[in-house]
């Protein structure tokens, strides 16, 4: 009966050894809201959404990552999905409201992964039309940036129950390079806005001063343009390296249990 016990423990552990998604094939943290390991997004647009989540964290306590992954290692991408927003510890401790949005595109693979305390607003079927409807549409026609930048705002209006209605291309834009770039910029700056102003909402019983508001953050884009010149490749980028006004972005060690989304193009 004994060695019954250990032939059968020994079998359970080979299955869990052959069937979890070894670490080689993870992104590590690096202090960010972004992990590009297949190089989708250009510099300028990698901060700039750091910037963004890192801000979205801050003022919502809810986390969303980006990670793109060079390769999957022949394993499923809802394998990689949860092991890597576990890893991570995207979301905060108790609460696990993290979201991971992760992107494989060697595979042609794309997955929103939802912690546990958002799935019942991020619903699985709300994670299904946001990849179909949002996201695909551009990967399938190899821009991977604005489908990503699509997808997060996506995501940050279902958690936050608004609707941000904005392309992040048009036909225009995807022959003119300027266009594109502006029109990634106010994407971001939209998703900034709303997620800064939603703060409304839950200190409504603070006082006045304790509420940002649009003026405050359009005086903020204004000056941090002109200390960076200006320039539209910057997209608006706040502060220095690793976070908003300075602070950086680390996971919390919220749950994930397979709840989300997976697409492909």
């Amino acid at each position: 009966m004994r060695v019954a016990w250990r032939f059968a423990f020994a079998l359970m552990a080979l299955f869990v050894v052959s069937t979890a998604a070894p670490s080689e094939y993870l992104a590590h943290p690096n202090g960010t809201a972004v992990i590009d390991e297949a190089g989708i997004l250009r510099p300028a647009a990698r901060e700039s959404l750091n910037e963004i989540l890192t801000t979205f964290d801050k003022n919502s306590t809810n986390q969303i990552m980006l990670v793109s992954l060079k390769s999957l290692g022949g394993y499923s991408i809802e394998e990689i999905g949860v092991e890597q927003a576990r890893a991570l510890g995207i979301g905060q401790k108790g609460r696990d409201n993290g979201v991971l949005l992760l992107v494989a595109p060697h595979e042609h693979k794309v997955r929103i992964e939802v912690g546990y305390g958002l799935e019942g607003v991020l619903t699985d079927m709300r994670a299904k039309r946001i990849i179909s409807n949002k996201i695909l549409p551009y990967f399938r026609q190899g821009d991977y940036e604005s489908g990503v930048i699509s997808g997060i705002s996506a995501i940050i209006s279902t958690i936050e129950g608004g609707d941000i209605k904005f392309d992040p291309l048009n036909a225009n834009a995807q022959q003119d390079p300027s266009n594109k770039d502006f029109a990634i910029f106010m994407v971001l700056f939209a998703v900034l806005l709303f997620a800064i102003l939603s703060r409304r909402v839950t200190r409504r019983r603070r006082s006045d001063e304790d509420i940002i508001s649009s003026a405050d953050i359009i005086s903020e884009i204004a000056r941090s343009s002109r200390m960076r010149g200006g320039s539209s490749g910057d997209f608006g980028r706040f502060g220095g390296n690793g976070g908003f006004s300075g602070g950086g972005f680390s996971g919390g060690g919220g749950s994930f249990g397979g709840g989300g989304a997976s697409g492909s193009w």
